[in-house]
């Protein structure tokens, strides 16, 4: 059992004991949380149970606390001793053998150190990221959605789920018509047709021109003098393969690669827009005004109701979107997880509304929200949008970069932060970056592995006396909480930013140990190190090629 999960379960016993002994009925186990106090010297964990318990008992808290952790401190295979603050904070010192097992653990499972079924049991989850519309080259905003979708992914995987990684393709309604016209258009042009201009409203730029030139010398000229409509139709296919065929070389650059591929034409043809307009209506969702189609979303926590329809018959995109959860839901999965780009902020809480109204628990459903992503280049803050600003290309950034630096720089905030991505510092100092900051860590502790002399795993090792050491054990034995925290909370980010702390702490225990003239260093803490900084790459996506 995960240190953390082990505590929490002795705590919670150790309250059902004090209330017993006491008298005090239970009322419910209140929230029991644990925090890593700011310095070693305070203990390993710390909780403010007796604090809360303190309000309903008419006890101090300090009082609260004593019995707590009179009877916690049963528990000597796990506990070394208890603190209590004058506040009644307890902070809890772990045995050091079993920090010790902990190392001995990740020694053992090596790859599989930190994965556990317990909390996902098993449970269907699709995430579905990226999804950008099929009508220009990816951005570096698609590559945030990217990085963090799959990063997400792994850790959902690690915790047990059936994890589908989707995407969407947006190839029907008006914007995709219009990339067709312009793909059309463009084609017409390169064939000589003197008569012809780009849309005023269309897709333009040289990606464009260089995808009607592959189409060109595919099918040369044999679409102009079809009939205008099978002519726009032809092209938007083959402009609508040449795109998706240009966004999986870019996120394969990235080290991302989808399990379904799902298409917004086929759902429609299929039916399941008109399926999820009648269970709406028989519920009684919808109304119409003025020939438009509307959802009564204000019923359901939404600002305003929303149209599904509009007067043209025309589905808006809620409606499409609706239909495309419903699809989900059909397909059977427990779990949906949704990663919007900014600009589709404020479709969430309609969305929700929508799948309440189609019958399913909105709770079954999580909308993650990325903030934008500003590039530093050349000195100057630019807005890296996906569907404004300067729309920088995702491939232009990973050419640069490189695909660690780039996913590991994606990773480094939770989603609801704005990114910063500084270029200029990536180009300058490669090896400074954070990403390779970390695995050149970890090449350090493989390499001290396999050239010293490395005890076998149940050799018993002397628990050094080192503030250093003791604190990179603990680090250690949260790395399997960290990653149970990153499921929970939804955010991958979290793996990242512990993989650089553990890197630092693990550079600075060998470089004391170098400095220290003969002072040993335990190498099966080291290789437990290394166990965890390759796990922790690997969940990221930035684990270097095994040798």
């Amino acid at each position: 059992m995960i240190v953390k999960e082990r505590l929490a379960t002795a705590l919670a016993d150790a309250l059902q004991k004090t209330q017993a002994e006491s008298g005090q009925p239970s009322n419910g186990t209140p929230e029991i949380r644990l925090d890593v106090p700011p310095s070693a010297e305070m203990g390993d964990f710390s909780s403010d149970l007796a604090v809360a318990l303190a309000r309903a008992s008419g006890q101090s808290a300090r009082q609260v606390a004593e019995g707590l952790a009179a009877n916690l401190a049963q528990e000597q295979s796990l506990i070394q001793r208890i603190d209590i603050s004058s506040s009644g904070i307890l902070n809890i010192h772990l045995q050091p053998g079993w920090l010790q097992e902990v190392v001995r653990e990740a020694r053992v499972q090596r790859d599989d150190f930190g994965k556990s079924d317990e909390l996902g049991q098993g449970k269907s989850v699709q995430v579905e990221f990226v999804s950008a519309y099929p009508t220009a080259p990816l951005t570096v905003l698609h590559g945030r959605g990217a990085a963090f979708g799959d990063a997400l992914a792994t850790v959902l995987a690690w915790n047990g789920y059936q994890v589908t990684r989707e995407f969407y393709v947006n190839d029907a309604g008006s914007r995709f018509e219009r990339f067709a016209r312009s793909v059309e258009a463009e084609y017409l042009r390169q064939q000589g047709r003197t008569d012809v201009r780009p849309l005023v409203d269309g897709f333009q730029g040289e990606y464009l021109s260089q995808v009607v030139r592959e189409i060109s010398a595919q099918v040369g000229n044999q679409y102009v003098d079809l009939p205008a409509s099978e002519r726009q139709q032809e092209l938007g296919k083959l402009g609508l393969k040449a795109m998706l065929q240009q966004q999986r070389e870019t996120l394969a650059k990235l080290g991302v690669e989808f399990d379904e591929w799902r298409f917004e034409s086929e759902l429609l043809s299929g039916g399941v827009l008109q399926d999820a307009l009648s269970c709406l209506r028989e519920k009684g969702f919808v109304y119409e005004t003025d020939g438009a189609v509307w959802l009564r979303s204000s019923e359901l926590g939404d600002e305003a109701d929303r149209p599904l329809l509009r007067s043209n018959g025309e589905p808006t995109y809620l409606a499409g979107d609706l239909a495309y959860h419903l699809d989900k839901f059909r397909r059977g999965f427990e779990r949906v997880i949704d990663i919007w780009g900014p600009d589709h902020a404020t479709y969430a809480r309609r969305t929700r509304a929508g799948i309440q109204a189609l019958g399913y628990d909105p709770e079954v459903l999580d909308i993650l929200v990325l903030e934008p992503v500003t590039l530093k280049i050349d000195g100057q803050l630019v807005e890296g949008s996906g569907t404004g600003g300067n729309n920088i290309p995702l491939s232009e950034v990973i050419q640069e970069v490189g695909k660690v630096t780039a996913r590991f720089s994606y990773l480094m905030r939770d989603s609801d932060a704005p990114l910063e991505f500084d270029l200029d510092q990536a180009r300058e100092n490669p090896a400074g970056s954070p990403a390779n900051r970390v695995r050149r860590v970890l090449e350090m502790t493989r390499q001290l592995v396999s050239e010293g002399n490395v005890p076998p795993v149940d050799a018993a090792e002397s628990y050094e006396d080192n503030p250093l050491a003791a604190a990179l054990r603990r680090s250690l034995a949260s790395f399997p909480d960290e990653v149970r925290a990153a499921a929970r909370e939804l955010d991958p980010s979290r793996i990242a930013r512990f993989a650089l702390d553990l890197a630092g702490r693990v550079d600075e225990l060998v470089q004391s140990h170098h400095k220290s003239n003969g002072v040993s260093l335990s190498l099966g803490l080291i290789d437990a190190a290394a166990v965890v900084l390759s796990n922790s790459l690997t969940i990221l996506g930035c684990a270097p090629d095994r040798a």
